[in-house]
């Protein structure tokens, strides 16, 4: 679902992808935690209440608002819709 470009920084001998990559890494997890909550949902709402409880359990994107991840749910029902 989301595309990531890493800058790869080499420090004392070992590979640092720095913390952009963690916060990217964290974000794609929720992203594919977010699709399939999608499909295992009956219901916009109860998507919407299941990602944001995931969120806010599992501190993946603490940076992204509630308005922002239900968005998001509304794009992975878009997806999911597209598939049939």
């Amino acid at each position: 679902m989301v595309s990531l470009i890493l800058k790869i920084y080499l420090q004392g001998g070992q590979y640092n992808m720095g913390m952009s990559s963690y916060i990217l890494d964290g974000e794609e997890e929720f992203w594919d935690k977010v699709d399939e909550i999608v499909r295992d949902s009956d219901a916009i709402e109860e998507a919407n209440a299941r990602a944001i409880k995931f969120a806010k359990d599992n501190w993946l994107v603490p940076h992204l608002s509630e308005d922002q991840i239900k968005d998001g749910v509304w794009e992975a029902i878009n997806e999911q819709w597209s598939k049939i």
